[in-house]
């Protein structure tokens, strides 16, 4: 009985260090800092251009969020027009901009039948 115990225990310890190891090891990676340098697929545009675009294609745009027009969705305008964006709250991270600031705003064209709009992914104030 006192061998099996003692089996036991040493196969415990021997396990327990591999598995802190193990983690040890992967903890720099979970910390990392840092990411993709290089290009993007998404297509810095014109609010004139985004007609032209196939539902569903990634863009970003520069310009001002001028309203509010209704649950989650804006009017947004740079220089070549407006257009409608739909930003859910958790998009917003906490940002707070008004229609004097100027804005980058990334996400996807979404056409239906009679309606153009941009669903947006993320949001940044550019200074």
């Amino acid at each position: 009985m006192k061998k099996l115990l003692a089996l036991t225990s040493i196969i415990f310890v021997m396990t327990a260090s591999t598995v802190y190891a193990d983690y040890a090891e992967n903890t720099q990676y979970n910390n990392a800092v840092g990411g993709y340098t290089g290009t993007s697929q998404d297509k810095a545009t014109t609010v004139a251009s985004v007609k032209t675009f196939a539902d569903n294609s990634y863009i970003s745009l520069q310009g001002n969020i001028v309203s509010k027009i209704g649950k989650e969705k804006y009017l947004f305008k740079d220089s070549t027009g407006t257009i409608t964006v739909e930003i859910d709250d958790k998009v917003w991270a906490g940002k707070t901009v008004n229609a004097n600031d100027t804005v980058k705003i990334t996400g996807e064209v979404d056409k239906d039948f009679n309606s153009l709009s941009v669903e947006v992914d993320t949001i940044s104030i550019v200074k």
